[in-house]
């Protein structure tokens, strides 16, 4: 058999082409986390994505997965439950009324978005400090 000559390397393979966190704390060795939540600001209002985990421990709207705030509610995802526990979380979190956080979309998902109204910029600050603090 010919043997082929090996490839000279590229500067492209040398590096990789973004960085990205892992979940290793966690157990999840090599599942990509990324640091920041995607977030659109409106003129009075802020929407971004959240990734559910119902039946959690504890209750918390703390870290990020995928560019999405990750929120954990106790209860299980059954008649919209953690829908609701999901919005309430997240007003306790994000220190606005109940009344302003609206679930326009992912109802019947663990992905959902979210829209708060209310300052654009000073939610967007708040919801990238929850999502850049560590999951516990």
């Amino acid at each position: 058999m010919r043997s082929r000559p090996s490839p000279s390397p590229s500067p492209s393979r040398d590096r990789p082409a973004r960085t990205v966190r892992t979940a290793s704390a966690s157990g999840r060795e090599g599942v990509p986390v990324d640091a920041a939540v995607l977030i659109r600001e409106l003129a009075d209002a802020v929407e971004f994505a959240v990734h559910v985990r119902p039946r959690s421990r504890r209750e918390q709207a703390r870290g990020s997965r995928s560019g999405a705030l990750a929120v954990r509610v106790r209860v299980p995802p059954a008649d919209g439950q953690a829908n609701r526990a999901v919005c309430r979380v997240l007003a306790e979190a994000l220190e606005v009324p109940a009344s302003a956080v609206r679930l326009i979309a992912g109802a019947r998902s663990r992905h959902k978005r979210i829209r708060i109204e209310g300052p654009s910029q000073e939610l967007a600050a708040r919801i990238s400090a929850l999502g850049s603090a560590p999951e516990n």
